[in-house]
């Protein structure tokens, strides 16, 4: 019978790469179905892992191979600015699996950033300080309103599971790249950005409902106009740990979503109690395609409502659960979640040979059949 291979990698990197991923020696063995005992043992130098273990341990952890074999540890990603509402402990679980989101979109723009070289693209990028933290709310919403040509009798006739792709086609037409996530609870973490030109990118997350993350493109906007790169949770500004930047995002997005010239035009009716507002709610909703939770940040930062009533239906919003998405037919999440800009990159770089189908394969992180499909159903998906 033949001896299996046995590899001599850095132990130390086993456990980097199992940490930055965000999983546990428990995990990993019951996902890989390689004993507990044998990834303890080879993470402490004790024990050699097989060729095969080896492999399906740098598939699962998304890292190349060769890195096992570095005599030093690689320097991970930095995350950016984060703010969460969040509590330490919750933010330590889940920082490996975060840092895999961030680190997996970053490499796409790093791609993108490559292939605007190649493709001879050129985008102006004129937008990017068009407004400061000192220019008033009003000022820098009618910017991007005036940016993206907004008008709320467009937005009116939408139906709800419109409303997403409108705002995502309006940004990306800016040539920033729009992607989507679900590996992380909205309350952890809403969305993420990097302001750096060429294909600044930003990151929502596919388990809130479509509004919450309009919203959340919005806010990142914001923060790309400024070119501050983070990791956003909307509601942050609400917290008593607050920062200039985070209050002007938030309400730099909810006077875009809301005008207040429009808002004040409606909102005639004494809000006194919750059934009133609720009804409210409900009304500026369907007009302005946005959640309640914008339209109460509106309210307050208006002063149309009660410290009181804003608590209690604040309370009362944030203990109701997320909406999940994902499943279903694998085509529509795939498009759901990658750029469209970076579709158009990698078929442009394809169609032109300046990408070869093995790295379009690998861009994409798709077999050559996958490809294929992608490729057909992408000229009518568009």
């Amino acid at each position: 019978m033949v001896r299996p291979v046995l590899v001599k990698v850095n132990p130390n990197i086993l456990t980097w790469a199992r940490n930055s991923s965000g999983y546990t020696l428990r995990e990993v063995a019951k996902k890989l179905n390689i004993s507990y005992n044998t990834l303890r043992v080879t993470e402490n130098g004790v024990m050699r892992l097989t060729v095969k273990q080896l492999r399906k341990l740098a598939k699962f952890y998304k890292r190349p191979l060769p890195i096992f074999y570095l005599k030093n540890t690689p320097k991970d990603i930095e995350l950016p600015d984060f703010r969460s509402r969040s509590i330490d402990e919750e933010i330590g679980i889940v920082s490996g699996k975060i840092r895999l989101i961030i680190r997996e979109i970053l490499e796409k723009k790093k791609i993108a950033e490559d292939l605007y070289e190649k493709l001879n693209i050129s985008y102006p990028y004129d937008f990017i300080g068009l407004f400061s933290e000192s220019d008033s709310i009003e000022n820098a919403s009618k910017e991007i309103r005036n940016l993206l040509n907004i008008q709320t009798k467009d937005l009116r006739v939408l139906k709800d599971n419109d409303v997403l792709k409108y705002w995502i086609k309006k940004i990306e037409a800016l040539g920033i790249l729009v992607f989507q996530y679900q590996e992380i609870d909205p309350i952890i973490m809403r969305g993420f950005v990097f302001a750096k030109i060429p294909f600044p990118t930003l990151a929502v997350n596919q388990r809130d409902s479509f509004y919450a993350r309009v919203f959340t493109l919005v806010h990142e906007l914001t923060h790309i106009i400024l070119d501050k790169s983070g990791i956003i949770d909307p509601y942050y500004s609400l917290s008593e740990k607050r920062d200039k930047t985070e209050i002007f995002c938030n309400s730099v997005a909810s006077e875009v979503l809301v005008p207040t010239h429009e808002f004040n035009e409606m909102a005639t009716e004494e809000l006194v109690n919750k059934s009133v507002l609720k009804n409210f709610l409900d009304e500026a909703s369907k007009i302005w395609k946005v959640s309640w939770s914008v339209i109460l940040i509106h309210l307050k930062e208006l002063k149309r409502i009660s410290n009181k009533l804003y608590t209690e239906m604040l309370m009362e919003l944030k203990s109701k659960k997320q909406k999940k998405s994902g499943g279903g037919d694998y085509y529509r999440l795939f498009f759901s979640r990658n750029s469209e800009n970076f579709l158009n990159l990698v078929f442009t770089g394809l169609y032109s040979k300046k990408v070869t189908y093995y790295k379009a394969m690998k861009f994409l992180n798709v077999s050559y059949k996958t490809l294929e499909n992608v490729e057909r159903k992408f000229k009518w998906e568009r």
